[in-house]
């Protein structure tokens, strides 16, 4: 008998463990997609967001919640935000948005999605209108209020500020509750508001604190999602900042934190969470708890506020929690009492419909700030550029020299062996070189950068066009000498081949100017290295249109270079006068392997934009320096060696042919 009430004991408890284990297993764990606009590593708004999702796991466990990050979605791009939310959509139960700005997108996918919820925290001001869709907030303007009573015991100057991101409603709503706190502790104070129209951009958040600090500002509240400002007041001085999302002064111990005002997104996490695991979800519902609820906090208080300061605001915090006090009463400001009248105030549910429209203007003014960058470029007036300068100016003067003597020489056998012409033409092109180079060097203007691209490109075509027609010709004479037919090319076809060459750049130029024209642009430091929040490097550019000029310009110059090469190679051997054939074919060799080599490093140092100037430099000056003498520097030593210049004897030419037709 005992033996059976064993069996039976033992069926029992193997039936509960299978029973057991099967609805372990059945438990599915919520899958969360967190939808982010900003890294997580901002220390502010996202970071905040962050903290709560990782509080939501902790509570729940890792066998009940699945959570993911997906970053950064576009504020400005609603098909962007429609696409990816529609691509990720079947991943989640649960997903939640961390921008106003992504709820049209978020709402358009959400129609053709009803069994994924989404929460947007915040709003955008609009009702939810899918019955999968809820809207949170956290009432920050009782912390705002706070943190304006206690700013306007501590100012010294009666001036307080208002650094905000986009100026929409709830930060609206939370500047003015800033401002009727520090109004209701010091009716003498003054607030000015900016907007940088970005929550995260360092120039801007940084120089409208130093424009408020100019208007004598000494706390300034940052309605941003970063920590800029109050580095600017860290590095300038004399100025408090009220911070926002998380406490600065754990990131800044000792800095002049006056006060932060925190967002504990956690109660909102937990309770939409909550509602979609147990299945009791609200549609259309808008959730907005406060600080009675711990959904907003204010940090602790700089040292150097007093305990007179802390007690009162302290005071407040507390009638605010016994709903005994409230932030927008109407016998505060005449904007109010027109609204709501002298002896009512605000309920939570029409704060930002009241506070958030517009600023009042009692006590505060919203200014505009004009933003600027140190722009960083290679000038006259810059050691490199001074540099340069002399060094091309030193080539242009010596390339003159080298013209004059052969205007002085020009009848002589050497020069007549050059064809003066030709001798001319390229160095004028030279001359259009150095001219280019100085407008390198100059700061870039959109006439510069014009000038820039036409002088650079007719200066390459005329030397190239120029090389090769006199090869051309070098070839049809040797040619002609092996069959005893001389084939002169006329020095009006000579000049008019050199025409046609230039015509075709110039019709790219001038297409180029047309519809893609070069202008200045200025590069930040995503753009280049070594370059602060504050500058950048103003450069010259084109539209959209400007790669593919740029590279039919390069393919042109490139199927001359190429040209030239082939018919250097082919007169290798020609006995022409003064050897003038090898010596200018190892100016084509030398002058095509630079600007092949130099041109992938160029590339490569693209990021470097002071490297690349004196890349750039280096190049252009060592190409027109090494041509110019390789042509002029042997005719103009045997010009002036008079046992030299004279007409050689070619065996098998006649050396007058060669020498008064080449």
């Amino acid at each position: 008998m005992q033996f059976t009430h064993l069996l039976l004991l033992l069926a029992c408890t193997c039936l509960f463990q299978s029973s057991f284990a099967q609805k372990f297993t059945e438990i599915k764990p919520l899958r969360m997609g967190h939808f982010l606009v900003q890294e997580i590593d901002d220390r502010g708004w996202s970071y905040r967001h962050d903290f709560a999702r990782n509080q939501v796991i902790n509570i729940y466990g890792d066998l009940l919640v699945r959570s993911t990050l997906i970053c950064c979605l576009p504020e400005d791009n609603d098909a962007e935000v429609e696409k990816v939310a529609r691509e990720e959509m079947d991943k989640f139960d649960l997903i939640f948005t961390t921008s106003p700005f992504l709820v049209p997108g978020i709402s358009a996918a959400a129609k053709d999605k009803r069994d994924t919820y989404w929460a947007t925290l915040p709003p955008n001001g609009a009702v939810p209108q899918e019955p999968n869709v809820v809207m949170g907030f956290v009432r920050m303007f009782e912390i705002t209020y706070l943190a304006g009573f206690l700013a306007g015991q501590v100012t010294r100057t009666n001036v307080i500020c208002g650094l905000g991101g986009f100026k929409v409603d709830f930060v609206v709503r939370d500047f003015n509750a800033f401002a009727v706190g520090a109004y209701r502790s010091n009716p003498d104070v003054k607030m000015y508001v900016a907007h940088a129209q970005d929550w995260i951009d360092q120039r801007k958040h940084r120089q409208i604190t130093e424009d408020m600090m100019a208007r004598k500002c000494d706390v300034l509240f940052g309605y941003v999602g970063t920590f800029w400002h109050l580095e600017e007041a860290m590095d300038k001085g004399n100025m408090f900042i009220v911070a926002l999302n998380s406490d600065a002064a754990t990131f800044f111990p000792g800095g002049p934190v006056l006060t932060s005002c925190i967002y504990n997104w956690l109660p909102l996490y937990e309770e939409i969470v909550g509602r979609v695991y147990n299945g009791t979800w609200k549609e259309n519902d808008f959730l907005f708890p406060g600080l009675v609820d711990g959904a907003v906090a204010l940090s602790a208080f700089h040292p150097d506020v007093t305990d007179e300061q802390a007690t009162s605001t302290v005071e407040q915090k507390n009638l605010l929690l016994a709903g005994k006090s409230y932030p927008f009463c109407g016998n505060d400001l005449p904007e109010l009492a027109e609204k709501i009248g002298p002896n009512f105030c605000l309920s939570n549910d029409d704060v930002t419909v009241y506070a958030g429209a517009a600023y009042f203007k009692t006590i505060i003014e919203e200014v505009e700030v004009t933003y600027y960058y140190n722009e960083l470029f290679v000038s006259f007036d810059d050691p490199l550029g001074i540099l340069f300068t002399v060094i091309n100016a030193v080539l242009t003067a010596i390339l003159i020299a080298y013209l004059a003597v052969v205007g002085i020489f020009w009848r002589t056998p050497v020069m007549r062996a050059a064809t003066p012409l030709t001798l001319v033409t390229i160095g004028f092109g030279g001359l259009l070189g150095h001219a280019a180079i100085f407008l390198f060097i100059a700061e870039p203007e959109d006439g510069i950068c014009v000038a820039r691209l036409w002088l650079s490109a007719l200066a390459i075509t005329i030397v190239l066009a120029t090389l090769i027609v006199k090869f051309v010709r070098i070839f049809r004479l040797f040619m002609g000498a092996k069959s005893l037919k001389i084939k002169v090319i006329p020095m009006w076809q000579v000049g008019a081949s050199i025409a046609g060459f230039c015509l075709v750049t110039i019709v790219i130029c001038a297409v180029w100017t047309g519809v893609g024209t070069p202008v200045t642009k200025l590069g930040l430091k995503d753009d280049f290295d070594n370059v602060e929040y504050n500058e950048a490097v103003k450069y010259c550019d084109s539209d959209e249109h400007g790669l593919a000029f740029t590279l039919t310009l390069f393919v042109w110059l490139g199927l001359q270079a190429g040209g030239l090469c082939i018919v250097a190679f082919l007169t290798r051997n020609v006995k022409s006068a003064f050897a003038e054939s090898k010596v200018v074919g190892v100016m084509v060799y030398n002058m095509t392997l630079v600007a092949v080599i130099l041109l992938p490093i160029i590339y490569s140092f693209s990021e470097k934009w002071r490297v690349t100037f004196i890349i750039k430099m280096i190049g252009g000056l060592y190409i027109l320096g090494s041509t110019m003498a390789l042509l002029y520097v042997p005719k103009v030593v045997i010009a002036f060696t008079p046992g030299l210049n004279v007409t050689p004897a070619l065996s098998g030419e006649s050396s007058r042919g060669m020498g008064s037709k080449q």
